[in-house]
């Protein structure tokens, strides 16, 4: 016979995570769903951000240190000239400048440039 409770007792989910929700109101609702009170990510997307999102259940808690160090692939829209004060878009506009002319090998140096911080 089948178990009254199907969840199961440890595992990972992944997510697409909507615009709006931070990586814990994941977390949040996904215990109200399941009941299971351990439950870890293995990293943090903006609230802005939208994308996958792996979360931890119960023993495979201890495996999402495995996950952080690893490569990731983001997409990214940018519009030049402006600057807030927290470098993303829900800052206040803190600078505002004329962009010079630009072209492909400028953009892929500063493209560089950016993933070495």
């Amino acid at each position: 016979m089948f178990e009254k409770d199907v969840t199961p007792s440890s595992g990972f989910l992944l997510l697409d995570k909507p615009e709006g929700w931070t990586t814990f109101d994941l977390i949040r609702k996904m215990r109200q769903i399941t009941g299971i009170k351990k439950i870890g990510h293995t990293g943090t997307l903006d609230p802005f951000a939208t994308g996958l999102v792996i979360l931890c259940f119960n023993k495979a808690t201890r495996l999402s240190d495995l996950f952080l160090g690893k490569d990731k692939e983001y997409l990214a829209e940018a519009v030049l000239g402006i600057e807030s004060d927290t470098g993303d878009i829900e800052g206040a506009l803190s600078s505002k400048r004329r962009v010079p002319p630009l072209d492909k090998q400028l953009i892929d140096n500063a493209v560089v440039a950016m993933m070495n911080i």
